[in-house]
């Protein structure tokens, strides 16, 4: 078969190459390996409860994880907790937690779960841990969190970000503006 039109004709073809930087941010992370005493992600939910765990540096890098359930364990921060893309909830009661360090790098945390823990027992608990976590966060500790309650957070993370969930600041007593500024919120 011979086609007219093909035999005279002159091709000039272009090559499009694509460079793609394996190191660059924009390029997807791979899972880190899972140690198995911490079991399995099935369904995007990782269940290590009553493990006895005090750190979560052997979670690593987990892009399916989002839900995490860390029950009954020893864990006193979220610190060792790397980024994860897809998490949406921790679930870590009865634990001693005494600091957030951790959570704020969590894109997604919209609901977190630390009833039973000492944290819970301070003044303006819901607040700063909204202010330390993020605005993100709908649900603390089963409850929902209202626009009032972010109002608060923000003031706080503006006015005293000294003494958000972070390290081992100790809360200070609100100066009278701010219990000004916590009143008309509350007014609103």
């Amino acid at each position: 078969w011979k086609f007219g039109f093909f035999s005279k004709a002159k091709y000039k073809t272009k090559v499009l190459t694509f460079n793609f930087n394996i190191m660059s941010k924009s390029s997807p992370k791979k899972a880190t390996f899972l140690p198995k005493s911490l079991g399995k992600i099935i369904g995007g939910r990782l269940d290590i409860s009553n493990k006895g765990l005090t750190s979560l540096k052997d979670i690593g890098y987990q892009p399916s994880l989002e839900v995490l359930v860390l029950s009954n364990n020893k864990i006193r921060t979220f610190e060792s907790l790397q980024e994860q893309p897809n998490l949406t909830t921790v679930i870590a009661d009865n634990n001693p937690i005494e600091f957030l360090n951790g959570l704020e790098k969590q894109p997604k945390l919209s609901s977190l779960d630390i009833s039973g823990s000492p944290l819970t027992q301070r003044t303006k608990f819901k607040y700063y841990t909204l202010a330390t976590v993020g605005l993100n966060l709908v649900t603390l500790n089963g409850k929902p969190l209202t626009r009032n309650d972010q109002k608060a957070a923000n003031i706080i993370a503006k006015n005293k970000p000294e003494l958000l969930y972070f390290g081992t600041v100790e809360e200070e007593e609100d100066t009278a503006d701010d219990l000004e500024q916590m009143a008309k919120i509350r007014d609103i």
